[in-house]
């Protein structure tokens, strides 16, 4: 029997440990609404796999003729999909937002994809906010995100020292600077 086509890709390759699922869904954007995206944790990429589902089955074939003409890339890497098959919900998923403990997390989640869907922010790549195009984040604030990301883990786990964190913040000044964006203090 034939593999049945839906609306939910599955990425068997072009994610490493930098990916993201804000770049993920990012990329896939441009072929039509992208309501759920997963990222498998950094340790479980080996085993799991990255998936995007959409709103409707011709933005997923689009997007998967697309990758088998090896048009799309994230992060410089060509992406490759298949149709995913069968059901039930992984470990860890955030399908729609939901999370398999409910934690603040996956809420925090639904909340940027639903800002993102109407038209809010939510970061991601494009989209349009009140009949405006929405150009797609820049690769090198998506890995900026990620090691902030990093930063903050770590400084929760083993302690920064106040100069590797004054470094870090010079490196994220001068990145914003590269885009044209200016970090100001917040004097609420």
């Amino acid at each position: 029997m034939p593999p049945v086509k839906g609306v939910e890709l599955e990425v068997t390759e072009g994610i490493t440990e930098h990916s993201s699922r804000v770049a993920l869904k990012g990329v896939f954007q441009n072929f039509g609404d992208v309501v759920a995206c997963w990222v498998p944790p950094i340790d479980r990429r080996h085993v799991d796999r990255a998936s995007v589902r959409f709103g409707n089955a011709a933005s997923a074939e689009a997007a998967k003729a697309s990758c088998d003409a090896g048009q799309v890339f994230l992060q410089g890497l060509p992406v490759k999909v298949d149709f995913r098959m069968g059901g039930g919900r992984r470990v860890g998923n955030s399908d729609l937002g939901e999370s398999g403990n409910k934690n603040d997390e996956g809420k925090a989640r639904a909340i940027m994809d639903d800002s993102a869907n109407n038209g809010g922010g939510g970061g991601g790549g494009g989209g349009s906010m009140e009949g405006w195009p929405v150009p797609p984040v820049p690769g090198e604030l998506l890995a900026l995100a990620w090691e902030s990301d990093r930063w903050r883990r770590r400084s929760e786990e083993e302690g920064v020292r106040v100069s590797e964190w004054e470094s870090f913040s010079a490196h994220a000044r001068e990145v914003f600077a590269r885009h044209g964006l200016e970090a100001r203090p917040w004097h609420g």
